[in-house]
């Protein structure tokens, strides 16, 4: 359903491309927030809001409690500021590739229906 590709930042009008007879195409928009925030994965259509059953952004730690099928893996995006590093991911993921172009991508194995993944940023000017 998504292309796992990040289109960037926009503002305004975004282009999309021709689909061909018989594709869609699925696009998530989310609001950009001034520190990381999950903004999809790959686990469904609807970039995981019938999964995730909660998030938090406190202390520069970004907590989020998912639902997932055991003994499956998902990858999950976060969309982190420039300002931000990452210091460690722990509790039920490890990090597939570092941030580019402020995004981070983070690869979840479920060994249980119920995980909390627990990212922890450093701040830096």
């Amino acid at each position: 359903f998504w292309a796992q590709k990040y289109l960037g930042r926009v503002s305004g009008h975004l282009l999309c491309k021709e689909l061909d007879l018989g594709s869609c195409q699925i696009i998530a928009l989310c609001p950009v927030q001034e520190h990381p925030q999950l903004i999809a994965s790959s686990r469904h259509v609807s970039m995981d809001a019938v999964s995730v059953n909660s998030h938090l952004w406190k202390n520069n730690e970004l907590t989020v409690n998912i639902k997932g099928v055991p003994n499956t893996v998902e990858y999950y995006w976060f969309h982190v500021p420039g300002k931000y590093v990452v210091e460690s991911v722990w509790e039920g993921g490890h990090i597939v590739s570092s941030p580019n172009n402020e995004v981070l991508k983070v690869c979840v194995a479920f060994s249980a229906s119920d995980t909390v993944l627990k990212i922890k940023f450093k701040y830096s000017l």
